[in-house]
């Protein structure tokens, strides 16, 4: 397969067509590049030439101009401007040194020493005028540095002349250089194309023909007819990968449906003897119901509370009433209102009642605060929703702290929503258990007393109850405490 892959996979034939094609195209591009390159560096060296021998020969004229001009003037702003045509004439001269062939350097050395002369000749002038010696001399050698201005224009000539032959030389052998690499670059692009058009169109014929087949095997399949003929090899490692595997997947159907057929049959004849078991496992759970209500007899126990409770009054026992009547109530509604909804009110009075007994138990350790506004009080809750919470905060947050602490219930409208929150100062808990909590997890040690309900039950019993899955959370921090806040929509469900 690795083999196959090498020689026959796309990424194969295109580094082949990289290779043959596009990286001696792109080697080709970068020649014809550097030769324009070269072609433009000659031409900028020839008109460089042109330039550098122009102002030479501007600056030479500058100078005598300036040079006269002082004769009569005298000003000092004359001889400043000769001093800087002639500075400037001899600074050109170097550049042009640079780009200069062996024969124009012998010109610009016999242009060099003409002018050094010259600079001779017009300092002496200049010399003459400082000390004001008006003799005819003055007019002679004026006239003889116009004539050596006269020799510095037929050296000029000159080299006008042998760069004009110079350029004509280079234009030539760089042209025909250039013609050469255009005949390889034409010749090259025409084989290419015609390579590649080649190399293409048997490509393309190769996986056109492979994926119509796959095409018509896939649609043969989407009708439902599974009994198509295997593609054959296009000789392309990914194309036959992607056949090999709808084959695969084709006979893996075929036989899905075969093992689908034959458990059909099964399930048919083992369909009646499981109507007959579900019938005999939900006799057996309803008598395992009875058989778990039966183990206690309420009546009995809210009779023998009462009894209890009648004693206590002839003995004039009212606290102990007070708490065998709360202990009855408590038990009565949790048996009686289980699997039935009821008011925010009397989930309070239960806890009223609840207080009063953990109070009792607890003197001062405890301390019970319940706020509820009345315009909540016919909010609908399942029942035993708020004891559970209540008595897990006084069993894991409150009864282990030796200096106890208070317990707050506080219920309020907000913004179309009932507001619960259950608060204590107790041990709160630490950052795992708390995420165990609300990720469902930490369920066995959060159950109550007095009926078994654990926190994620009375969750979920609100949750069902109003449809939505926001409506629990608990914040605590160890050593300082825990909220538990229930919120709950209003209207549509107030119990009446």
């Amino acid at each position: 397969m690795k083999k196959m892959r090498r020689k026959n996979s796309l990424s194969s034939k295109f580094s082949i067509f990289v290779i043959s094609v596009v990286i001696p195209f792109l080697l080709t591009n970068i020649l014809f590049i550097f030769a324009n390159r070269r072609l433009e560096k000659n031409y900028d060296y020839m008109l460089n030439k042109n330039m550098y021998i122009t102002n030479i020969s501007k600056d030479i004229s500058d100078s005598f101009f300036f040079i006269d001009k002082y004769k009569n003037t005298k000003a000092q702003d004359d001889l400043n401007e000769y001093v800087a045509s002639y500075n400037k004439t001899i600074g050109t001269l170097n550049d042009l040194k640079r780009y200069s062939d062996l024969d124009t350097q012998y010109i610009i050395r016999d242009l060099e020493n003409t002018l050094i002369n010259y600079n001779d000749l017009a300092n002496d002038l200049i010399k003459q005028l400082i000390y004001k010696d008006e003799d005819t001399r003055i007019d002679a050698k004026l006239d003889k540095l116009k004539e050596v201005v006269s020799y510095c224009d037929i050296y000029i000539d000159k080299l006008n002349e042998q760069t004009l032959i110079y350029n004509t030389k280079t234009y030539k052998v760089v042209a025909k250089k250039n013609l050469i690499i255009y005949t390889y670059l034409i010749i090259f692009v025409a084989v290419s194309i015609i390579s590649y058009s080649f190399y293409t169109l048997n490509f393309l014929k190769n996986i056109d023909k492979s994926l119509d087949m796959l095409v018509k095997n896939s649609q043969k399949v989407a009708r439902g007819n599974f009994d198509i003929k295997n593609t054959e090899d296009s000789g392309i490692f990914e194309i036959d990968v992607l056949s090999n595997g709808f084959n695969l997947m084709v006979d893996d159907i075929n036989r899905l449906i075969l093992s689908i057929k034959e458990k059909a049959k099964i399930q048919k004849n083992l369909k009646e003897e499981q109507v007959k078991n579900l019938s005999i496992e939900n006799m057996l759970k309803e008598t395992q119901l009875e058989v778990l209500k039966s183990q206690i007899n309420p009546h009995f126990l809210f009779n023998t509370l009462n009894t209890i409770s009648r004693v206590a009054y002839i003995e004039n026992a009212k606290h102990t009433e007070t708490l065998i009547n709360s202990v009855s109530s408590i038990l009565r509604y949790s048996l009686k209102m289980m699997e039935e909804n009821t008011s925010l009110k009397e989930e309070v009075d239960i806890i009223c009642k609840y207080a009063l007994i953990q109070e009792t138990r607890f003197h001062d350790r405890i301390h019970f605060e319940i706020d509820v506004n009345e315009d909540v009080y016919n909010v609908l809750l399942p029942a035993m929703t708020l004891q559970p919470i209540v008595e897990n905060a006084f069993i894991h947050g409150i009864e282990s702290k030796e200096e106890g602490g208070y317990i707050k219930v506080i219920a309020f409208k907000d913004r179309g929503k009932c507001i619960i929150k259950v608060e204590d100062d107790g041990v709160g808990m630490d950052e795992t258990t708390l995420l165990n909590i609300k990720n469902n997890i930490f369920v066995e040690n959060h159950k109550g007393h007095t009926t078994g309900i654990g926190l994620i039950n009375v969750i979920k019993r609100v949750q069902h109850l109003y449809g939505v899955l926001d409506v629990f959370d608990i914040e605590s921090i160890s050593n300082i405490g825990t909220k538990v806040v229930i919120t709950v929509p209003l209207g549509g469900k107030n119990y009446d």
